[in-house]
């Protein structure tokens, strides 16, 4: 008994201490400074040997085995061998950046060390980031296999995702003008929550409104079986509301309001293209009927003009203005121009605020500020490790995304996670061409940690990953 006790214990710490670091990861702005980062990594290094432990007392815990993660776990594995080849003084000079010839030219030193990289500083934070993203994303897998604790994730988040929008809440209406302790230093006339950026904070609220509808929908189905047949029935059941439809209700009005707040275009879009990506995958599986999917959209749509008129004027006037923004074209064109100079090797992990200042043309004056990102995900992987490390990076993101879509439609029993996965990809695949919110760790970890949790969800239990631990 003892030994049972032990056992409980262990894995009870190894899950919540996990579960703690995901939904603190957005708390100080969004973990993007060099010390909340590296907290962030060391403790989902420790939530890992945890795991591990846990694991060896109780071999259940490992439920996903390998044959169902080794293609994208290997295409993973390529590309961190590149970036630490790309950081890497072995390389020929023949393949090292140009401007280290350029270096040891001017002053007049062969002995210069160069690299692919221009910036061989960069690769171990690429590189640190990466592992931890693939961590988060491994323990959500192997946790969520048990839909008891993949239901305890999705909760999790949908209550982080309205404590954070009710702080984001508070500060903005009262005028405070602060995130957490500091005075605000940008976007002073929109609500951020703990993010610099509205536009991150925006994909993060995203994140949160698609996991509470998806939970919404499960607890309809379960406890108002058949009120979403029709709107009448709807209406009828409505008497029967449990507390926990009561509470993701007020979870998605307290997002949904702070996501409109945030007056960001790209976040409230996408995030309307998630929600409604979710009906579709659910429609498709058979959780939904057409006419509930029909009225569910209708919902959305007539929910969205309601807290539009409340709180979204920002946002009106902004997308009034322009629906394109120059300057972060001009950042692509920057961006892409890099690409065609070095479309294999890249110029290195974090190189892109130098490549700013070495493609800039007249668009941006002499004294521009370097910008950090290229204001796209994808453009920004590709300018700094290559075409082919891009390709195998998106790719192995889009067989996990792929699969939560086979899983939405395939399986009968716990649907909704896969379906959520699967529109929470589309999301941040949407918002990753527009803006770098994806990139934010307190945004990388929620991702990871949910698209895990739906990929484990997304096999049927037909398929023998291992015995479901609990």
């Amino acid at each position: 008994m003892a030994g049972q006790n032990t056992k409980r214990f262990v894995i009870a710490i190894a899950f919540w201490l996990f579960l703690a670091v995901v939904i603190l990861a957005p708390l100080p702005y969004g973990s993007v400074h060099l010390w909340s980062y590296s907290l962030l990594t060391i403790l989902v290094g420790i939530s890992l040997v945890l795991w591990a432990v846990a694991a060896l007392l109780h071999e259940p815990l490992y439920a996903m085995h390998a044959k169902y993660y080794r293609i994208p776990a290997l295409l993973l594995a390529v590309v961190l061998v590149w970036v630490l080849v790309q950081g890497s003084p072995a390389v020929p000079q023949s393949l090292q950046h140009p401007l280290w010839t350029d270096l040891r030219a001017a002053l007049g030193n062969v002995s210069i060390e160069g690299a692919i990289s221009l910036n061989p500083d960069g690769t171990p934070l690429l590189f640190a980031r990466l592992c931890t993203y693939a961590a988060v994303f491994w323990l959500a897998m192997q946790y969520g296999r048990s839909a008891r604790r993949a239901s305890t994730l999705f909760w999790a988040i949908a209550i982080a995702g309205a404590l954070y929008g009710l702080y984001g809440l508070w500060a903005h209406l009262s005028g405070s003008g602060k995130i957490l302790f500091a005075d605000k230093w940008a976007y002073n006339q929109s609500l951020t929550s703990t993010f610099v950026n509205r536009n991150h904070y925006a994909v993060f609220a995203g994140m949160g409104l698609v996991t509470s509808f998806a939970l919404t929908i499960k607890y309809l189905k379960r406890d108002m079986s058949g009120s979403l047949e029709s709107p009448s029935r709807f209406i009828n059941s409505l008497e029967h509301l449990s507390l926990r439809l009561v509470a993701l209700v007020f979870i998605f009005i307290v997002i949904a309001s702070a996501l409109l707040l945030t007056k960001s275009r790209g976040g409230s879009i996408v995030t309307a293209s998630g929600l409604m990506v979710l009906i579709l995958l659910l429609r498709m599986g058979g959780t939904l009927g057409k006419r509930s999917s029909l009225g569910l959209m209708g919902m959305i749509a007539a929910s969205g003009l309601v807290v539009f008129a409340i709180s979204g004027g920002g946002l009106a006037s902004r997308i009034a203005e322009s629906l394109l923004n120059t300057d972060r074209n001009l950042i692509h064109n920057i961006a892409i121009e890099a690409i065609l100079d070095a479309p294999l090797t890249g110029h290195g992990a974090g190189t892109f605020p130098a490549l700013f200042h070495q493609y800039r043309g007249a668009d941006f004056p002499a004294i521009s500020p370097a910008f950090a990102s290229a204001h796209g995900v994808y453009l920004e992987f590709a300018a700094e490790l290559g075409l082919v490390a891009a390709v195998l990076y998106f790719g192995m993101l889009l067989l996990i995304v792929a699969r939560c879509f086979i899983g939405a439609r395939d399986r009968r029993r716990h649907q909704i996670y896969p379906a959520a996965g699967g529109a929470i990809g589309a999301l941040i695949a949407f918002h990753s061409y527009f803006d770098f919110g994806p990139q934010i760790p307190g945004i990388a970890v929620t991702f990871a940690a949910l698209l895990g949790v739906a990929y484990a969800q997304s096999w049927s239990t037909g398929d023998h990953t291992g015995s479901v631990g609990r």
